[in-house]
């Protein structure tokens, strides 16, 4: 019966206790998981960015959510099941891999086991960005979405725990390395990447087993601002989702390059959001986060130089 296959696949996995990342169970016994590669976050690092670029490589197909580049189906839409989440990709021809760019499912606790359980050997790429820095644009973007009023940061960590939480990096690859080793990752700085993209995309090409190339965005993706005119914003990405929803994608490409739509949204931007942020309050996140980042330094075996305070020692 469909119980006693369901309760088998559960109790007769993977039986290597020696490894304390053994494959967990699939939940049916003939599941084929279609989906190869996941970019697992974090927010506000070039996922944007990195879901354009991977698209562009021939060999790799990009899922993509109703709303967003993300199913969120690991974090928050898991009760829906794996049909829902698979029908988010298209069919993979041969030779081609099927990836997903989630922001959500880093810092969520239930997202490494279940990724682990639906692909035991999915292959994760994790861009790390200057802590201090990717809390400030998570505040501004948060403004952007107008799920808080332009504020000060301090009035934002107050409000949204989350903040602080997504940038204790250490914490939760802790927690993904309880599911996964860390040969499943291919870890990369925010900030090296953008120093040279074309070098960085090729080799997370390579990590993922498909042919370098250098085919990326040469511009800036969701760029930090605040509109002054929510209205506004809003009508000109609605105007890009409504759109693409009946198929004129290149109408959008066109606009792009115009640099119309560029320059819509620079005209509505703010000019004073920089003074949301308190120098002193700066400081104390640096001095807040030092701990964390010096264990993940020690953690990936990698330099976090680029993430010191001007003026702080360098030290190993």
């Amino acid at each position: 019966s469909c119980r006693s296959v369901a309760r088998q696949a559960l109790m007769g996995s993977a039986t290597d206790s020696s490894s304390p990342w053994a494959a967990a169970p699939p939940l049916l016994a003939d599941h084929q998981p279609r989906v190869d590669f996941m970019f697992v976050g974090v927010q506000k690092a070039g996922s944007s960015w990195l879901h354009q670029a991977l698209s562009l490589h021939p060999e790799l197909i990009l899922g993509r959510g109703e709303d967003d580049k993300d199913t969120c189906f690991f974090s928050y839409r898991y009760d829906r099941g794996y049909q829902w989440y698979e029908k988010h990709f298209a069919t993979p021809q041969a030779a081609k891999l099927t990836g997903e760019v989630s922001t959500s499912y880093f810092p969520c606790r239930d997202a490494p086991e279940r990724i682990a359980r639906y692909n035991p050997n999915m292959k994760l790429l994790l861009c790390l960005r200057n802590p201090v820095d990717r809390l400030i644009s998570h505040h501004f973007h948060e403004i952007r979405l107008g799920h808080i009023a332009p504020g000060s940061l301090a009035d934002g960590i107050s409000n949204n725990p989350s903040y602080l939480d997504q940038s204790r990096y250490h914490t939760w690859l802790v927690r993904w390395l309880e599911h996964f080793p860390l040969s499943s990752f291919h870890i990369v700085i925010f900030e090296v990447l953008f120093a040279d993209p074309g070098a960085h995309l090729e080799r997370i090409h390579r990590f993922l087993g498909v042919a370098p190339q250098r085919m990326f965005p040469r511009e800036k993706i969701n760029e930090r601002r605040i509109p002054v005119s929510r209205t506004v914003d809003a009508v000109t990405r609605g105007s890009s989702a409504m759109l693409k929803s009946v198929g004129l994608g290149g109408a959008i490409a066109a606009v792009k390059r115009s640099g119309l739509q560029r320059m819509v949204s620079r005209t509505n931007a703010r000019t004073d959001h920089e003074s949301f942020v308190d120098d002193d309050l700066r400081d104390a996140l640096y001095d807040h986060f030092l701990d964390e980042n010096q264990k993940l330094a020690t953690l990936v075996d990698i330099r976090l130089d680029l993430w010191r305070r001007h003026g702080d020692s360098t030290g190993d």
